[in-house]
């Protein structure tokens, strides 16, 4: 990402307008604003440390705050801004990240909104490694709460293996868990791709998950780890 200077980002944000004047816009007009500055088409991949990002999403936000941080006058701005980057943009992170995630990657703040309250669209990814002997079912428990979220529209959950050396002449192996609301409840599921088979023949299991009535996530058949 080319790096971009506090001066010309932020006229790109205000359009050669001061802030002030994007502080008095109607709140509709200040929001498009801000999401035409800080949301991008494509998923915001979040990785640690976060002031490295080279996600521009990312980039412009922190630069965004160091501009307005120690302006008392402005962090309403800073504040609603903070919102339409969590609200507006999809995310995809790994599990060991999520918790971090949750805790605001963006810095500290006084009373502002909890992330896990304002995030639409949130993928994690988790290393099939680390799913064996009934572990998946384990992790997708502890993410359950998450996907109560009212905000909450797109919950993925996508488990992989990690490409191995070129000489073992593995494929490289992934699966994807969506979540999705209906009049019918909510339901996880992962297909896997039909045409995707191991050297020794074997082709990948279909695995179903659904909420029961009691919110809890159910496993529909059997898995062997």
């Amino acid at each position: 990402m080319q790096l971009l200077t506090a001066n010309d980002d932020l006229t790109q944000l205000t359009g050669g307008r001061p802030l002030d004047d994007i502080s008095k816009m109607p709140s509709d007009d200040r929001r498009a604003v801000l999401c035409k500055y800080l949301v991008k088409e494509d998923p915001v991949v979040v990785q640690e440390p976060i002031a490295w990002s080279d996600e521009e999403s990312i980039g412009r936000f922190l630069l965004l705050k160091r501009f307005l941080n120690n302006d008392e006058s402005r962090q309403h701005l800073l504040l609603e801004a903070r919102r339409v980057f969590y609200e507006e943009n999809s995310f995809i992170i790994s599990l060991s990240g999520f918790s971090r995630f949750l805790d605001d990657m963006l810095g500290d703040w006084e009373d502002a909104v909890a992330v896990e309250i304002l995030v639409r669209d949130l993928t994690i990814k988790v290393e099939r490694q680390d799913c064996q002997c009934g572990q998946l079912m384990e992790h997708i428990q502890r993410l359950s709460y998450f996907a109560k979220m009212p905000q909450l529209q797109k919950f993925t959950i996508e488990w992989y293996t990690p490409p191995k050396n070129v000489d073992d002449g593995l494929p490289y192996d992934w699966s994807t868990l969506s979540s999705s609301n209906s009049s019918k409840g909510t339901s996880l599921h992962s297909v896997t791709d039909d045409d995707s088979t191991y050297e020794d023949g074997g082709s990948n299991e279909t695995l179903r998950w659904e909420t029961s009535d009691d919110d809890i996530w159910s496993l529909d058949g059997d898995v062997h780890g």
